[in-house]
């Protein structure tokens, strides 16, 4: 470069013949300057980092790390799963924090989530939200008894996660699970996420996966929403509904069981078509009340010729559906 002169053309001569250990010192000087060290993990925040010209550290604890005031950030830590698992159980729950939110979003092995999971019992908050929200990227290696314990947890925010998590983990034994909260829970927001949970795992499974016995289970669930709960949580039920044939929801409007034709009839009123609404209709002189309240909103939308006579309802008791 005729600009740069012929001392700056010397200089850039005598620097490509140096060997190649005098450039790296160079360069890790400059890094220096710059505020960044490579340094053993747990050692950069309190200065050991590897000064330029001795030995490196083993390539699986090295990691960058930012002196004050740099504007590079750290990346991952990268370590091996046994040193990841037993810092897991580290009696501080700032490094337990640290490894959770390394394993966040990143693909995990069986082992390493029922590490994370085991952490939901956790007393730090933080340590168990950041668990649950290992397993929220990994939900088919979500044990669900582990699980059932952090949907008790006394945080409601941590409730209701835990059982949206629980829908998604394709288990149809998770049904127990989430009609025992719904039926239990008081907190709105938890019941949502549990009625959501609830929608998955039928979404996922489909009704035909499921038994009779276990369908009436899943439908008298929704027997103990009031009023104001079913205008609320509406789009989770229209959802429920559209799992279930009209065949399978007509036939649990005759069960015995009162739960079950009151969450059928729920169901049938938010599933809308015209042949659950003409069988909600008939219902009209039903025993329990609520059942009666919701066959005459059905009324109210087809008409009152419109309802399907009661004994027309009898075809659908030859058998299980």
């Amino acid at each position: 470069d005729p600009r740069r002169g012929p001392a700056a053309e010397l200089e850039t001569t005598r620097w490509m013949k140096k060997p190649m250990t005098e450039h790296e010192d160079e360069l890790g000087q400059g890094a220096e300057e710059l505020g960044v060290l490579r340094a053993p993990v747990g050692e950069g925040e309190a200065g050991g980092g590897t000064r330029p010209g001795t030995s490196p550290p083993a390539e699986d604890e090295i990691a960058i790390v930012t002196r004050p005031g740099s504007r590079s950030a750290p990346p991952s830590v990268s370590r091996p799963v046994s040193q990841l698992l037993s810092d897991l159980q580290s009696p501080d729950p700032a490094r337990r924090r640290m490894v959770l939110r390394s394993l966040v979003g990143r693909e995990t092995d069986m082992a390493t989530a029922a590490a994370a999971a085991s952490l939901l019992q956790d007393p730090d908050p933080e340590v168990r939200s950041l668990a649950l929200q290992v397993l929220e990227g990994v939900p088919h290696l979500a044990p669900l008894d582990t699980l059932a314990q952090a949907a008790g947890d006394w945080e409601a925010d941590l409730r209701a996660r835990a059982l949206a998590l629980v829908g998604r983990t394709g288990n149809p034994s998770a049904l127990d699970l989430l009609h025992d909260r719904i039926v239990t829970e008081g907190n709105d927001h938890v019941v949502g996420a549990a009625l959501g949970g609830l929608a998955d795992l039928l979404e996922t499974i489909g009704s035909v996966r499921i038994d009779p016995p276990m369908l009436d289970r899943a439908v008298s669930t929704l027997a103990v929403l009031a009023p104001a709960r079913q205008f609320r949580f509406a789009e989770g039920l229209r959802r429920i509904a559209g799992v279930f044939s009209e065949d399978v929801l007509v036939h649990r409007l005759r069960s015995r069981d009162s739960e079950v034709r009151i969450g059928a009839a729920v169901l049938s009123l938010e599933r809308g078509s015209e042949a659950a609404l003409r069988a909600l209709a008939g219902l009209r002189h039903d025993d329990k009340a609520e059942v009666r309240r919701l066959a005459m909103r059905a009324m109210a939308r087809l008409g009152p010729a419109e309802a399907l006579p009661v004994d027309r309802l009898e075809q659908f008791d030859a058998g299980p559906v």
